[in-house]
């Protein structure tokens, strides 16, 4: 089917900018591997490489259900052209459809599955294919029910993605400082990031217990205990502070989507 290799469109390139424009406020239409693969790059050979491949399958998850209308209209519009291939084949079989063996269906079948594959493979064909696939989606929202729907799963989708990297970041912080635990003193010493840490980031001895005196390991669990890391401000700061400065994992930090993210998240704090 189209959702096996890169006739899929959510994997290729997909429609021309205008068109996907078009349909940018009712549906999510993203190359998976364009959101998902520099997050690979950027955390790859460092401590923080499982924290990124977390990020990863939880982006890929919200990715798979926000993109459901695509992947059924995807699926139609793939139906459509092979059952027209199909009756292309029937009718040069010069045989009554219930005359056929299921050898001959098959047979058929696998041809028509062949030609919709060859005609996708050309710029013409798959530029046809994106058409129908947008005129689908399109007439879906002829349905108010459908329509309020679409926006209820991208409100969804755009909370669950800001939560993720939220997540990300805020476990980046603790284990960058569970590995390097004097970046907790460069932090506190920093004019930029001690005013988000305040008074709060401290060791005090209930902290300690909780940890059996033992914070081999756990510096960054114990100091941030008492901290909320929940502020883009706050968590740009300060990983900023303590990622190095020739580390791909700046640009993630440093991305407008990121700030785009947080402020269309309806709740929660700033």
């Amino acid at each position: 089917m189209a959702g096996d290799d890169n006739r899929d469109p959510a994997k290729g390139s997909g429609l021309s900018g205008a068109l996907a424009a078009t349909l940018a406020p009712d549906f999510l239409w993203v190359n998976r591997s364009r959101v998902l693969n520099p997050i690979e790059a950027a955390c790859e050979g460092s401590q923080l490489a499982e924290k990124g491949h977390s990020l990863q399958e939880a982006l890929g998850s919200v990715l798979t259900t926000a993109m459901l209308p695509l992947t059924m209209a995807t699926h139609q519009a793939y139906e459509r052209i092979y059952q027209i291939r199909v009756l292309a084949r029937q009718i040069e079989a010069g045989a009554h459809i219930n005359a056929l063996s299921d050898d001959d269906n098959e047979a058929i079948g696998a041809k028509a599955h062949e030609e919709v594959r060859s005609q996708l493979d050309s710029p013409a064909g798959f530029n046809t294919y994106m058409d129908s696939i947008a005129d689908i989606l399109r007439a879906s929202l002829g349905s108010d029910d459908v329509q309020d729907a679409t926006h209820q799963l991208l409100r969804q989708a755009t909370v669950t993605i800001w939560s993720a990297f939220e997540v990300f970041c805020s476990d980046s912080i603790v284990q960058l400082v569970n590995d390097h635990p004097t970046y907790a003193l460069q932090l506190m010493n920093s004019e930029k990031t001690k005013k988000y840490l305040g008074g709060k980031a401290t060791l005090a001895v209930e902290v300690l217990a909780e940890h059996d005196f033992n914070l081999t390991g756990k510096v960054g669990e114990a100091f941030f205990s008492g901290v909320r890391l929940d502020s883009l401000s706050m968590l740009r700061e300060l990983l900023l502070a303590i990622v190095p400065e020739d580390s791909e994992f700046r640009k993630i930090i440093l991305s407008d989507v990121l700030w785009v993210l947080n402020q269309a998240v309806p709740v929660g704090p700033r």
